[in-house]
C-alpha cells in the first residue's frame, strides 16, 4: 500500500526546478490540478503531499497568474474546498496553518470553507497558536474581507492576552505589521487594541528598512484622519530622518500618504519641497495617484494654500511629458478619467500653463462624452465648463 501511494505521488508530483523551461512549469501544474481535483488526495495519511502540492501550486500561480484561467484550475476551484473540509477539523495546529495559508495564497474564496477554517482556529489551535500563525492566517482573512466579528474579537484577546496583558509580551516588527494591516483593511478591532498596536509600531520605526516604513504609511492611510497623534509621530519621524541619497519614490509615497490623510501642513510642505526634486522622473503610476490625492484634498479649497498651489503647478508643468514617457500605449478610456480629474485640479488651483495640450486632451473628454453615458465624467465636464478656460478652448 505505502510503496503504491510513493508510485502515486511521484507520478503526479512534479519535482519544479526554479530554472525550469516555464513552458514545462506550466505543464507540471496543470497536472497538479488533476492530481489534487481527484478525492484521493485527500486522507490523513498524506498530510505532507497536500502540504507541498498546494504550497508548490501558490507559487506557481503567484509566478504565473494565466494558470487561474484554465480549466483545470476552475475543476480545483470546484472540488477542492469540499475535499479538503472533511480533513481540517483533524489536523494537527502546525499542518492547520500550513495548509491554510497556502489555500489562501491560492486565492479560494469560499466562504463555506473559510468559516470552517476560522472555526476550526478559534476552537482548537488559537490558544497554542504563534503570533507568526496568526499573522499569516490573518492574510488570508484580510484577503477575502472576512467581516466575521466573533473571529476578530477571538484574535484581539489572543493578541491582548499574549502582548499587552504579559510582561514578558513582545510583538515584533513585521508579525506587528501585518497584524495592525488586516485589523485595519477589514476595520476590526477595538479603539484601544488599535491604538497599542500602532504606538508600538511607532516605536519600532527605527528598526524598519525603507520599504517596510512606505508600508506602514499605506497602512495609516486606511484609518481614521481624526487619530491625529499618531500620524503626527509618524511623519514626524519620518521628515526628522529623511536622507539624501533617500530612494526618490518613497519620498513621493510618503507626501501622498500625507496629503490622503491630510497630515499637518508643516509634514507636506517638507515632503513636497524633497518630491520637487524629482518629480520629472516619477513613474506615471505615481503621477495618476498624486491626480487622484489632491483631488480629493482640494474638495475644500480652505486647505490650500500658496505652497500647495506651487506644488500641484508643479505637477502640471510635468503631467504631458510623464505621460509621454510612461504610458506607450494608454488606455484611452481609463486614461481619459484620470485627464479629467488632473485638468479639473490644475483649473481650480489656477495652474493651467500647457494650453496647447489640455485644449486637445479636454476636446478628447468631450468627445467621448458624446458617444459614452458616463455620469461621473459629465460631472466633472459640468464642474470644468464653470471655468472660464472652458470657454476659450473649446
Amino acid at each position: 500500500m505505502i510503496r503504491r501511494w510513493f508510485r502515486f505521488l511521484n507520478q503526479t508530483v512534479p519535482n519544479q526546478n526554479p530554472n525550469q523551461n516555464p513552458n514545462h512549469q506550466f505543464s507540471d501544474s496543470i497536472k497538479l490540478f488533476i492530481s489534487l481535483s481527484k478525492p484521493e488526495s485527500f486522507s490523513h495519511s498524506n498530510i505532507e503531499y497536500l502540504q507541498k502540492s498546494l504550497l508548490r501550486l501558490s507559487s506557481s500561480i503567484i509566478k504565473n497568474n494565466s494558470l487561474t484561467s484554465t480549466p483545470e484550475y476552475k475543476t480545483l476551484h470546484e472540488t477542492l474546498p469540499l475535499s479538503i473540509s472533511f480533513i481540517i477539523p483533524n489536523l494537527k495546529s502546525e499542518d492547520f496553518f500550513k495548509i491554510s495559508h497556502s489555500l489562501f495564497l491560492l486565492k479560494f474564496h469560499d466562504p463555506k470553507l473559510t468559516k470552517l477554517l476560522s472555526k476550526t482556529l478559534i476552537s482548537q489551535h488559537l490558544i497554542s497558536a504563534e503570533l507568526s500563525d496568526i499573522s499569516k492566517f490573518l492574510f488570508g482573512f484580510t484577503l477575502n474581507q472576512i467581516k466575521d466579528v466573533d473571529f476578530w474579537v477571538s484574535i484581539e484577546k489572543k493578541i491582548n492576552d499574549s502582548v499587552y496583558n504579559n510582561k514578558n509580551g513582545r510583538i515584533t516588527f513585521p508579525i506587528l505589521k501585518n497584524i495592525l494591516k488586516s485589523f485595519i483593511e477589514c476595520n476590526q478591532g477595538s479603539e484601544k487594541f488599535r491604538k497599542r498596536l500602532f504606538n508600538d509600531m511607532i516605536k519600532d520605526l527605527p528598526n524598519c528598512n525603507l520599504d517596510a516604513r512606505v508600508e506602514v504609511a499605506f497602512i495609516l492611510t486606511k484609518m481614521n484622519p481624526q487619530e491625529k497623534n499618531v500620524i503626527d509621530a509618524f511623519f514626524d519621524f519620518i521628515i526628522k530622518n529623511i536622507s539624501e541619497n533617500e530612494e526618490k519614490n518613497s519620498i513621493h509615497k510618503f507626501l501622498q500618504a500625507c496629503v490622503k490623510l491630510k497630515g499637518d501642513n508643516r509634514y507636506i510642505k517638507k515632503l513636497e519641497d524633497n518630491a520637487k526634486n524629482s518629480i520629472k522622473k516619477i513613474p506615471i503610476k505615481l503621477l495618476v495617484d498624486y491626480v487622484y490625492y489632491y483631488k480629493d484634498y482640494t474638495k475644500e479649497m480652505i486647505n490650500v494654500n500658496e505652497e500647495r498651489i506651487a506644488f500641484i503647478s508643479e505637477l502640471e508643468t510635468n503631467y504631458e511629458n510623464i505621460m509621454i514617457s510612461g504610458n506607450k500605449e494608454q488606455d484611452r478610456k481609463e486614461y481619459l478619467k484620470v485627464h479629467i480629474r488632473a485638468l479639473n485640479l490644475f483649473l481650480k488651483a489656477g495652474v493651467v500653463k500647457n494650453h496647447v495640450y489640455w485644449k486637445k486632451i479636454y476636446n478628447e473628454i468631450l468627445d467621448y462624452s458624446v458617444i459614452n453615458d458616463d455620469q461621473l465624467m459629465t460631472r466633472f465636464i459640468r464642474e470644468i465648463e464653470e471655468n472660464a478656460w472652458a470657454r476659450e478652448n473649446r
